[in-house]
């Protein structure tokens, strides 16, 4: 076909991972390779890439960027495998999207005069094999929290690596494995074995609404029609309680570009961490408070809501909350000695009458309101109202009224569960147990008036 060049057109795709175990692997479709044993077709024919410049090919001539082939001996000129069709480009020195030119080596030398070997100099890879989009996924705040919502960047290569359309999905699923080496989620688009093909969306996703199996998933969860970047806004993820504390979790996060019915069309981009939550130690006398934490049975004191540092994120070393949880949630302490309280219960009960300045005008309503901290990072639930307010009376008898804050007492010690409501408190689904909180006193479960 006149004026056209396939391989210089054919698109390849993989995800920065940056560890051994999510290496970017190439396959080569259509090339004749001899897989005879004893061959030296896969020790002479090689792959490398080339830095892009304008939309000229560059192999052959510009420089190989050391961004791929971490963990590749040959690298940056690649050996290839399963008869020489396959090359292992490595993983990424970091997490950011590149786009790259495919460049291969049919044993050939530029330079012809018996001083050196073939495919050894980035001048003996003149053909262009396809162009290289390298994906990355990026979570738009510091901290990701159970129940919250949060949004996730799809890069789509350094440029134009998506379609101009909204037809893309993207499905979370867990690691098949906790080692990347053995993890079938991160396995190559052309790979049949692959995690994102075949696996179901984790249980832990909550909303919005969207896979219903492993490649039919909603067209309200689309990340517009940008090439560049696709926004997905608006995710929530569930809570994982092991002894009856939350656990922090990774997940990954698989996309499709179009006609995702289709299995061979969805791959990997990329990860996130959903941090753990925890109830954060206020000082007495603090900014935020005149009083000190909620911890004693009978002494007044505030609850404030943070997270575990996260290492992924060096911005995120005081173990805070950022933007992930936003402004005036709802809180209720539901009495959990026996880990028995879930979700579904934090929706639909109410506190026992064993506080002070905490209860709930009905199991979507309760005080004390909380509001956003961000010079701490934490989420202090010491208001009477929305939005923050501290002084002042609703009506000429409100029984919420005080001159400071909205203190809570405990009458009762015990382990009670921690539910959190970012928003739309009436809907079941807001609702989750993030942490526990310990009420210490003299005896276990002993009720003080």
């Amino acid at each position: 076909y006149p004026g056209l060049t396939y391989m210089y057109e054919k698109k390849h795709v993989c995800f920065a991972g940056s560890v051994l175990g999510t290496n970017c692997k190439v396959r080569i479709e259509g090339a004749i390779g001899s897989t005879s044993a004893g061959s030296s077709w896969p020790q002479v024919h090689r792959l490398t890439w080339a830095e892009p410049f304008g939309w000229e090919d560059t192999c052959g001539f510009k420089d190989v960027i050391p961004i791929l082939g971490l963990g590749i001996p040959s690298s940056p000129f690649i050996l290839g495998g399963l008869g020489g069709l396959v090359f292992d480009l490595g993983y990424s020195l970091n997490n950011e999207p590149r786009n790259f030119w495919v460049c291969y080596c049919p044993g050939f030398t530029a330079k012809n005069d018996g001083t050196k070997q073939p495919c050894k100099s980035k001048d003996d890879f003149r053909q262009v094999v396809g162009y290289l989009y390298l994906f990355a996924v990026q979570q738009l705040v510091a901290t990701i929290v159970p129940a919250t919502r949060f949004s996730l960047q799809v890069r789509c290569g350094d440029v134009n690596g998506c379609l101009r359309n909204l037809d893309n999905r993207i499905k979370i699923l867990d690691p098949f494995h906790y080692l990347p080496t053995r993890n079938i989620n991160n396995y190559p688009i052309w790979d049949e074995r692959g995690g994102c093909r075949k696996r179901l969306q984790t249980v832990h996703y909550l909303y919005p609404p969207n896979c219903v199996s492993a490649t039919e998933c909603s067209s309200q969860v689309n990340g517009g029609i940008n090439r560049d970047n696709k926004f997905f806004t608006g995710l929530k993820m569930d809570n994982v309680i092991v002894a009856g504390l939350s656990k922090e979790m990774e997940y990954d996060v698989c996309y499709c570009d179009e006609n995702c019915i289709v299995a061979a069309n969805w791959f990997k981009v990329g990860n996130f961490n959903v941090s753990r939550s925890w109830t954060a130690y206020l000082r007495s006398g603090s900014a935020a408070s005149i009083y000190g934490p909620l911890e004693v049975v009978n002494v007044p004191g505030v609850l404030s809501l943070g997270t575990k540092p996260d290492p992924t994120y060096k911005w995120d070393n005081r173990g805070g909350i950022s933007n992930s949880l936003q402004g005036n949630p709802s809180l209720k302490l539901l009495e959990d000695n026996n880990e028995q309280v879930t979700n579904a219960a934090c929706a639909s009960q109410t506190p026992e009458p064993v506080f002070e300045n905490h209860g709930c005008l009905d199991a979507a309503v309760c005080y004390p309101f909380g509001w956003r901290n961000a010079t701490s990072e934490t989420i202090t639930f010491n208001s009477k109202y929305f939005y923050g307010g501290l002084t002042g009376k609703m009506s000429p008898d409100d029984p919420l009224y005080q001159a400071t804050d909205l203190a809570v007492s405990a009458y009762k010690s015990g382990i009670y569960a921690v539910c959190y409501c970012e928003a739309l408190c009436d809907q079941a689904i807001s609702w989750a147990k993030l942490t526990r909180l310990e009420i210490r006193g003299p005896n276990a479960a002993q009720k003080w008036t």
